[in-house]
């Protein structure tokens, strides 16, 4: 998430300087995949005109609030929980590339790529970990670079989430992608084993070399190379000794990871044939509007896929416009795109200085709330050693006190199952309950575009009902898993309400209750209600029949 922000930041000042649609071909590799193909599937977003890109902003900055780390391993320790999904290959990076198939959908690469006939060309790059060669997904092939040869497979059929996958599946965390010869309709001879596909950092972390390749075949137009660089700082450390096996391998490939990066930057910014600017996300330079104290912390905030905070994504895209700005040697007066972003920034240099202190630290939590695999966790958690206990005793308790604890277990798991409705209670206690009845304002008056609207339904509903009802709010809403129909949680048992935060939010929230209540999925307009705690241009619809 780093990156993909930073790269945002960049793709920002090449935008105001009249550069992005200049852009012939996009080379991807890890966070920077995942702002790539956004950029590919919305392009006419990021180069229309302001309020257009505004929009693709809010939309890329959707998929940082998430949390697809924390999603995806909360669905994997469910999975080794209950073996029978977990024998349909739920992986952690099968469970990575559903995350993404519900930010780009399930269409193929190609698909995507030729929905808008002057978007550039995008070579989302992988690693094959079991060869060591560098491969690359573009919207006709899926080609292995390897020592002699590039061998070309038809790709045009492979997804576009699975791509991302491939690219960004970090391999202390992800375990690589599998890639077989059903996925490019292959035969035996020709793909003769499973490609096991990892993070394309692993091979080249600045995404140069796929592109060296087609420069020396004379198969780019590209005249000039732009190098979006969001990789952390290599930090030397004397106070380690590193008799650990482990520490020393971490060692040795960050080392070995860092030459290779220095050697791929030297050769690329020595090409005579091309020029080429490096946009680092480690540059920092007085006379800027974030002082040079706070400009040297980026490079350490965290790598992680998980949830980032609104001012952590907003100072990474400050950086990043100013960085390529000067790095392009940009010289077109104030922007009146940065000047907003700033604007959005902690009030002093030091609140800002602290949180970006904090975003270097890594997260360890597994729990949030608002995804129902956390109540099952807590469940197995609570449930789980306790059947354990009872099953060991049993064989030496009577009837009657085997009775005894199963119905002390039944309590537990009574007050588990009630652990839902308790947190919503919480909420709603601080809530501030408001007639539904005033009338809504007019819509030309909202952007609801800007809104992001997140859907929890319990009861009678079923999924196809609610996937109809996500369809038609996403027709002018930003919807989260508007595909699935939202989440399915016991704490929307009962509701029917829209939640907002600031009062500035009211008259969407009021507009969106009127929608929904056309939709007939449930019976009359849901209650307003405003909850604090709720961030801006947030609207959470809590729904059941």
């Amino acid at each position: 998430m780093r990156a993909t922000f930073f790269h945002l930041g960049v793709l920002a000042a090449l935008r105001e300087n009249n550069l992005l649609r200049n852009v012939k071909e996009v080379f991807s590799v890890s966070g920077g995949s995942i702002i790539a193909a956004h950029l590919i599937a919305n392009w006419p977003l990021y180069t229309g005109k302001p309020h257009e890109f505004e929009a693709a902003v809010h939309g890329l900055r959707s998929v940082a609030t998430r949390d697809i780390r924390g999603r995806v391993i909360r669905r994997w320790l469910l999975s080794i929980a209950f073996l029978v999904p977990r024998l349909l290959g739920l992986s952690r990076t099968t469970l990575l590339s559903r995350e993404y198939r519900a930010l780009f959908g399930s269409e193929s690469l190609r698909r995507t790529c030729l929905k808008h006939g002057d978007s550039p060309e995008l070579h989302i790059l992988s690693t094959v970990f079991n060869t060591g060669d560098l491969c690359s997904f573009s919207k006709a092939d899926f080609v292995v670079e390897r020592a002699s040869e590039s061998v070309r497979f038809a790709g045009d059929l492979i997804p576009l989430h699975f791509a991302v996958a491939a690219s960004s599946a970090f391999p202390p965390l992800f375990p690589p992608i599998k890639m077989t010869k059903e996925h490019v309709a292959a035969n035996d001879a020709e793909f003769p084993y499973p490609m096991a596909l990892t993070d394309g950092g692993v091979y080249d972390n600045l995404g140069y070399k796929k592109f060296s390749i087609l420069d020396a075949a004379q198969r780019t137009a590209s005249t000039c190379v732009i190098l979006s660089d969001g990789s952390g700082a290599f930090h030397p450390d004397v106070s380690k000794t590193y008799r650990s096996m482990i520490a020393r391998n971490v060692r040795a490939t960050d080392i070995l990871m860092r030459r290779v990066g220095e050697e791929t930057l030297r050769t690329a910014l020595l090409a005579e044939r091309r020029s080429a600017v490096h946009v680092s996300i480690g540059s920092v330079r007085p006379g800027r509007r974030l002082p040079e104290a706070i400009q040297r912390r980026f490079q350490a905030i965290r790598t992680d896929l998980d949830r980032f905070t609104p001012d952590e994504i907003m100072s990474l895209m400050v950086h990043g416009y100013e960085v390529c700005s000067d790095a392009l040697g940009a010289n077109v007066g104030p922007s009146p795109l940065l000047t907003k972003w700033s604007d959005a920034l902690p009030g002093t240099d030091q609140n800002l200085d602290r949180i970006l202190k904090r975003a270097a630290r890594r997260r360890y939590g597994l729990l949030n709330f608002w995804d129902w695999t956390s109540y099952a966790l807590l469940l197995l958690m609570v449930v789980l050693p306790m059947g354990v206990a009872g099953a060991s005793f049993w064989v030496i308790r009577t009837r009657s006190e085997v009775a005894q604890l199963n119905e002390t277990v039944s309590v537990k798991e009574n007050r588990i199952e009630n652990l839902a409705q308790q947190v919503n209670s919480a909420i709603q206690a601080s809530a501030v309950p408001l007639s539904p009845s005033a009338d809504p304002p007019p819509v030309a008056s909202i952007n609801r575009s800007e809104y992001t609207v997140w859907i929890q339904f319990a009861g009678s509903l079923r999924r196809e009902q609610m996937i109809d009802l996500g369809r038609q709010i996403a027709a002018n809403w930003t919807v989260p898993g508007a595909n699935r129909g939202g989440e399915r949680i016991g704490a929307a048992a009962g509701l029917n309400e829209i939640r907002f935060g600031p009062s500035s939010d009211e008259a969407a929230a009021r507009l969106l209750a009127v929608e929904v209540a056309q939709t007939s999925i449930v019976s009359g307009r849901p209650s307003i209600r405003r909850v604090p705690s709720i961030p801006p241009k947030s609207l959470e619809l809590w729904i059941s029949r």
